[in-house]
């Protein structure tokens, strides 16, 4: 009997893919949102790991070596999202010097943030919400019980 026959390790091993697969969902929604992954055969199941796998290596820099050789499931979506937010990061260093470019051509009663002049979808999203909290509690009831 081998230890992969093991009851007690098959189910931990299969937890820890489960987790793993649960912190890839949203990774690999975005990335066939974005149109990143191509589907196979007419189906629509996301990106396959080369797809992956060839984000990691040319967008992130990281060693073809480590990624298909010794790179670890629970690894890909900490990686994932590093890449993301340096993606973010640059967008958002370079809309900031587009806006200080143009400064000087804006009249002064236009000028605004670089965020009005550009707003990126994940600003957009979160101030929609923190604005649908604040209209649902400034047109709440609120009623203090006495004790």
């Amino acid at each position: 009997m081998s230890v992969l026959d093991s009851v007690e390790v098959s189910l931990h091993l299969y937890g820890r893919l489960e987790r793993t697969l649960e912190e890839l969902t949203p990774i690999t929604a975005s990335l066939s949102d974005a149109g990143g992954g191509e589907a196979s055969d007419g189906e629509d199941d996301g990106p396959d790991f080369t797809t992956i796998a060839n984000m990691i290596i040319v967008d992130g820099g990281i060693d073809a070596g480590y990624v298909m050789d010794r790179m670890e499931l629970w690894e890909i979506p900490a990686i994932l999202n590093a890449i993301q937010k340096r993606k973010q990061e640059k967008l958002e260093y370079t809309r900031l010097f587009t806006w200080m470019s143009m400064l000087p051509h804006l009249a002064q009663d236009s000028v605004c943030s670089p965020e009005k002049l550009l707003p990126f979808p994940w600003e957009v999203e979160s101030e929609d919400v923190g604005q649908a909290i604040f209209d649902q509690l400034k047109d709440a009831k609120i009623v203090v019980a006495d004790k």
